[in-house]
């Protein structure tokens, strides 16, 4: 939220000429700080020992991805479905919102 708030802010600096020459491109520049931040934080996590464990025994899966939804298909769709009902009344109520202020 505070970095959204900045970036608008930074946003209404410039006139609508610049903003669509180039100013659009400031936001997605300052996000590669952020990916560099988050790499640099993840080198120095460690895996877990269950992790490891099961790396050493060598019974990691090659599709760890497909392995899940093969098994475990009623969870994911548990899951995806709790998040639609999760954000799904935001969306509605955003939409809602913006159309019923913009409405003379």
């Amino acid at each position: 939220m505070l970095m959204a708030t900045f970036i608008v802010s930074l946003m209404t600096l410039f006139d609508e000429a610049q903003f669509l020459a180039w100013g659009w491109r400031i936001p997605f520049l300052l996000s590669s700080v952020l990916v560099f931040l988050g790499l640099w934080i993840r080198k120095d996590i460690d895996e877990t020992p269950a992790f490891k464990q099961v790396k050493k025994s060598g019974q990691v899966a090659k599709a760890p991805l497909r392995d899940t939804l093969k098994h475990h298909w009623r969870e994911v769709l548990i899951a995806a479905g709790l998040k639609v009902v999760e954000t799904a009344p935001f969306y509605i109520f955003s939409t809602f919102v913006v159309s019923y202020a913009t409405t003379p």
